[in-house]
């Protein structure tokens, strides 16, 4: 198949691509599907970037431990720190937050080029925010990240690689979903009019219409069967990516029915899910940030 291939830069967008190479801007979900297709993280794309790291980790507790051990030499100094810990939280708990911060900013950030100390900075100053931080105390961010990634890389055995496990997921285009890889170049089909997805999921049945999805139709029928669409997997988005749309909408669900026509179709489908026959729910997901393989 012929192909076009476009240099990209930190400004390029996926609809923006999409612009150039079909002439709309509604094909960035076509445009994205080629990218992920040819992402360079490939074997890695199917996990969440925190997932790769934890992995790497072994557990949570090993970013904790890092954490905790930082903000107790700060608290022991006696300064603006040691107010807030004693006003608002406790070193426990805000090492806590700070983990559970830090391995969430990794899935959200949505460049190719993240560092550790950007993550880290970010996770300590959501934590503030959410501790309650006033601004009448004053308190050296830079320095409490430093002093964690030098904890970071005293790791045994470990520590020296985490700044590439971070840099190696950061290319994960599965959680980027407008952003191009700066400074690259892609290829792209002559034609946005393709079938399949990354996934390998029909378009015809795994999606449906801006139109029909803002009309409330969760999934596409061939008939009166949705058999297609509920055997791909995925059910309930449209063509065209929505941003800001969250992972669940309410009003994108609906029950199978219970007729002859589906009835062995629910067996198959919770055959070894745990969830009983009738009560296996058609779901409106944002694709372009869940593995279903996972769930």
């Amino acid at each position: 198949m012929a192909r076009n291939n476009f240099l990209t830069d930190k400004f390029t967008t996926l609809g923006g691509l999409a612009a150039v190479a079909y002439g709309s801007s509604l094909s960035l979900g076509t445009v994205g599907d080629q990218m992920k297709r040819g992402s360079i993280t490939k074997s890695l794309d199917s996990q969440l970037p925190s997932n790769v790291l934890l992995d790497f980790f072994g557990t949570e507790t090993v970013l904790l431990e890092v954490f905790k051990s930082v903000f107790q030499t700060e608290y022991n100094r006696l300064g603006s720190f040691t107010d807030f810990i004693d006003i608002h939280s406790s070193i426990d708990h805000f090492s806590y937050l700070c983990t559970k911060e830090f391995f969430k900013n990794l899935n959200r950030d949505s460049t190719y080029s993240t560092t550790p100390s950007q993550v880290i900075n970010k996770s300590i100053q959501g934590s503030f925010l959410r501790e309650g931080k006033k601004e009448d105390i004053e308190i050296d961010t830079e320095s409490l990240v430093d002093s964690v990634l030098l904890e970071v890389i005293k790791l045994d055995s470990i520590g020296q690689d985490v700044d590439k496990v971070i840099a190696l997921t950061s290319n994960n285009p599965i959680t980027k979903i407008t952003s191009a890889i700066p400074d690259t170049t892609v290829s792209l089909s002559m034609s946005s009019e393709i079938e399949k997805d990354y996934r390998g999921t029909e378009r015809n049945y795994a999606s449906v219409s801006p139109r029909d999805y803002f009309s409330g139709m969760g999934y596409a029928k061939e008939g009166d069967s949705i058999r297609k669409s509920v055997v791909q997997g995925y059910v309930g988005y449209p063509l065209v990516s929505l941003l800001g749309e969250s992972l669940l909408n309410p009003a994108g669900y609906d029950n199978l029915s219970l007729s002859d026509t589906n009835m062995s179709l629910l067996r198959e489908l919770n055959d070894n899910s745990g969830i009983p026959v009738g009560e296996q729910g058609i779901y409106n997901l944002n694709l372009a940030r869940i593995d279903l393989g996972n769930y």
